[in-house]
């Protein structure tokens, strides 16, 4: 293969690399992969990805009412920022999906949270409900543990 084939190759990859973020979510429009994408990009801490996970215009309910609900894509990054300064992967603090069950474009996850610091409490193990509409969440819903 000619040296102007290999650069034409690299550079095709080079324009597709900032498109390999937006994969995850919007390659597919299954709904069970685009919350295990979410999930996926929440347990590494990349904020990025996991906001890509979400339509530009969701809704993140908490139904014990203790928080108002993040609508649109910068309140859903002001709620989950956060993400970004905790230590890489390696601290152990991410969710487990206990059990999934999808219907159509609903995926109902309970999600159990590991690697809280020393001495916080325990967090219950919480019912999550995704609607997912084009490849994208466009309403999550956090029911009470209580």
């Amino acid at each position: 293969m000619s040296r102007s084939f290999w650069f034409g190759q690299v550079l095709l990859l080079a324009a597709a690399g900032p498109c390999l973020a937006a994969i995850p979510c919007s390659a597919s429009s299954d709904p069970a992969a685009v919350v295990q994408a979410q999930v996926d990009a929440y347990n590494r801490h990349d904020v990025e990805a996991f906001l890509n996970c979400y339509s530009d215009n969701a809704t993140v309910y908490w139904l014990d009412g203790h928080k108002e609900p993040a609508k649109g894509a910068k309140a859903l990054r002001d709620e989950f920022e956060f993400l970004a300064k905790i230590p890489p992967a390696g601290s152990g603090f991410g969710v487990d999906v206990v059990t999934k069950t999808i219907t159509g474009p609903t995926v109902a996850n309970v999600e159990h949270m590991r690697g809280l610091p020393p001495g916080a409490p325990p967090v219950p193990d919480t019912l999550v409900i995704y609607e997912v509409r084009d490849g994208k969440i466009l309403n999550c819903w956090f029911a009470p543990a209580k």
